[in-house]
C-alpha cells in the first residue's frame, strides 16, 4: 500500500547545489534558497526575529539536541563544524517557519549544509531527523 502525499520531490545536483522541485499548490515565482558553511556569524541564532514560530523551532531544536540551540552561535562555538552546521540548519528553518502556510515556494535550494534546510522545508525530512 504505502503511504499517499501530495506532492513528489525531483532533484539533481548542479556542482554542491542541491534544487528539490516541490511539486504541489506553490507560488511559481518563489524559491527559498538557504546558505551553506561561511555565511555563519556570531550572534546570528539571537538575532532571529522574538517570533512564537522562530521561539517554537528553536525549541524543537534544543530538544533533540538535549542542548541550547542558541549556544552553538558564540565565536568560540563556531569554531566547530558541528556547531556551525546546526546553528545553520537552525537559523534556515527558524526563518522558513515565520512564513508560515500557505507558502508553498516552487522550488527550494541549499549549498552544502544548507540542502538539510532545504528538505526539511520541502517536508522530506523532519526536523528531528535534520538536526
Amino acid at each position: 500500500m504505502g503511504c499517499e502525499v501530495p506532492w513528489k520531490v525531483t532533484g539533481s545536483f548542479l556542482f554542491e547545489y542541491e534544487m528539490m522541485r516541490i511539486e504541489r499548490p506553490s507560488y511559481e515565482s518563489v524559491a527559498f534558497i538557504f546558505p551553506g558553511q561561511g555565511s555563519q556569524s556570531p550572534g546570528m541564532l539571537h538575532h532571529l526575529l522574538d517570533h512564537p514560530a522562530v521561539v517554537r523551532t528553536l525549541d524543537e531544536i534544543s530538544e533533540v539536541l538535549h542542548s541550547e540551540v542558541c549556544n552553538l552561535d558564540c565565536e568560540q562555538a563556531l569554531k566547530s563544524d558541528v556547531s556551525v552546521q546546526l546553528a545553520l540548519l537552525a537559523a534556515g528553518v527558524a526563518t522558513r517557519a515565520l512564513l508560515e502556510q500557505p507558502l508553498n515556494p516552487a522550488a527550494v535550494s541549499g549549498l552544502s549544509v544548507g540542502a538539510f534546510a532545504a528538505a526539511v522545508t520541502a517536508g522530506v525530512l523532519s526536523l528531528q531527523n535534520a538536526a
